[in-house]
This record gives C-alpha cells, sequence and structure tokens, in this order.
C-alpha cells in the first residue's frame, strides 16, 4: 500500500495551506489540489481497466476522486478559517450592476450564436 493510499483515506490535512488528496470509491484514481484548489497531481493505477468498465468509467473515477479532494479541500480551509463558510453576499436581481451583468452575458451569448 502507498502511502498517498493511506492519506487518502485519513480525512483532510488540516494544516493552513496543505494539499489534499482525494481518491476514488475503488482506489484507482487518485487526484491531489493545493490549497487553492488547483490541480497538482492525478495518478491513475495501472489496471484501472480490471477494475473499471471503459472510459467512461475512469473518467467518473477522476471526477470522484477530484470532488473527494476538493471537499476535503473546503473542510481544511473551514477549520482554518471559520469566516470562509459565510458566502460572500450576493446582488438581488433589483441591482443595476447585477443587470447590467446579465445583459452583457446575453450580448455575449446573441453574438456568438449570430
Amino acid at each position: 500500500m502507498r502511502s498517498d493510499d493511506v492519506v487518502a483515506g485519513l480525512g483532510p490535512d488540516l494544516r493552513y495551506g496543505a494539499a489534499q488528496t482525494g481518491a476514488d470509491d475503488d482506489g484507482v484514481v487518485l487526484v491531489r489540489v493545493a490549497a487553492d484548489g488547483a490541480v497538482l497531481a492525478v495518478e491513475i493505477s495501472r489496471r484501472w481497466g480490471e477494475r473499471l468498465r471503459g472510459v467512461d468509467a475512469l473518467a467518473a473515477a477522476v471526477l470522484a476522486a477530484y470532488r473527494q479532494a476538493l471537499l476535503k479541500r473546503m473542510a481544511a480551509r473551514l477549520v482554518n478559517d471559520p469566516a470562509a463558510a459565510d458566502p460572500p453576499e450576493r446582488p438581488g436581481v433589483d441591482d443595476p450592476g447585477w443587470l447590467q451583468g446579465v445583459r452583457e452575458a446575453l450580448d455575449r451569448a446573441h453574438r456568438q450564436l449570430t
């Protein structure tokens, strides 16, 4: 058993700024993310074909491992900065800035479609 396999099963590394490792349910894929969420590494077992059926299953395993790493990142972030749990205040639908942003996004989409 590799040390990364053990780390992936232990939960988040709660040290400030620590990278987090996630694994899929079958232990075929490991994904390591930095404290800022950037992907540092993706490891796929050479025997993935024996445990997963097809490329679609491999893609799902990669996403599952990535999701687990991000959840661990979120947990570590909340432990180190409880204020991170409070979502930023979003503007209301009557906010002129919000309306302008929606108009601009719709205009860009319209230009791309035409």
